[in-house]
């Protein structure tokens, strides 16, 4: 209000919070109870779209609050949602359950997006810290580890897995952000646990990665058949073929072009003045050191 101090009002630090908490749901609840996939979620402030997702792949999704204990014997799978907040001082019972999955001598698939990709370190002995800039918005640019396969992802995320710091044993980087070289995701190198920090299921942005969803759930399908397969090199191979997914591009879009017309608004040349010439000026230099006739 006018006249009040504004020292006398105390500074509320959200971080300090279990936001968690406040966002999970208050007891279990079957989504798609006729699927044929048994998915056992942890919601830390699970988004629609993800649980819409998995009920479109046919998934039967039980989702439990963020501190419940899920019991592994009951389930073909895990999957650990995103959410709000520090992931090393709110979720240690999210963190406990995990390391049950994941240290089983009974292996089965989990599958973490955010906060869940960053559960997933810490289960794993990993760091996270907070970052000096977070990733926001819908165009971060994510490099396939070991591949030149470069996808266009949706962020909103303020911590990080450290992996600089070091990785733990048997785990390799899966993705990393291009803008700042800071982790995007991790995989195990025998077993089928996986987790990325973006978000593959971003409603209105890019849906480049998707199918990591329906990749988890073929994962899923061959180690409840005792057909188990090496997650991490199925997962690139999936990722890496023009053809898989349902969103693959048409076959002529993956044929090398010779010429591009670029429409935009404002000035797209260099050194032109115009508010929206950025990206056209961006595109052009691209084309040239392609050498396509832009």
């Amino acid at each position: 209000m006018e006249g009040t101090d504004p020292k006398s009002i105390a500074f509320q630090d959200q971080n300090k919070s279990n936001l968690v908490a406040q966002v999970s749901l208050p007891k279990p609840r079957i989504y798609n109870p006729t699927g044929k996939l048994s998915i056992a979620c942890i919601d830390c402030g699970l988004k629609m779209n993800q649980l819409r997702i998995l009920c479109q792949l046919d998934a039967k999704v039980t989702v439990f609050p963020w501190n419940y204990p899920v019991k592994q014997e009951e389930y073909d799978g895990l999957f650990l949602s995103n959410g709000p907040g520090d992931p090393q001082t709110q979720c240690p019972d999210t963190i406990t359950t995990i390391k049950s999955w994941i240290n089983s001598e009974i292996v089965k698939p989990v599958f973490g997006i955010c906060l869940g990709h960053q559960l997933m370190a810490l289960a794993a002995g990993m760091k996270t810290a907070k970052l000096k800039y977070g990733n926001r918005g819908h165009n971060q640019p994510c490099l396939l580890e070991g591949t030149q396969r470069c996808f266009i992802t949706s962020q909103n995320h303020g911590f990080a897995v450290q992996t600089e710091q070091g990785l733990a044993k048997d785990w390799s980087i899966l993705f990393t952000n291009q803008n700042d070289q800071s982790n995007e995701g991790i995989i195990h190198d025998f077993k089928p646990f996986f987790s990325v920090q973006f978000h593959p299921e971003h409603c209105a942005g890019p849906r480049d990665t998707e199918q990591l969803f329906q990749i988890f759930l073929d994962i899923v399908q061959s180690y409840k058949s005792n057909k188990t397969i090496n997650a991490k090199s199925y997962l690139k191979e999936q990722l890496t073929s023009h053809g898989s997914g349902p969103h693959a591009p048409p076959e002529a879009f993956c044929k090398r072009v010779k010429k591009v017309l670029i429409l935009g608004s404002g000035g797209l040349m260099i050194g032109q003045a115009g508010e929206f010439d950025y990206s056209g000026t961006q595109a052009i230099k691209s084309m040239n050191e392609e050498n396509v006739y832009t």
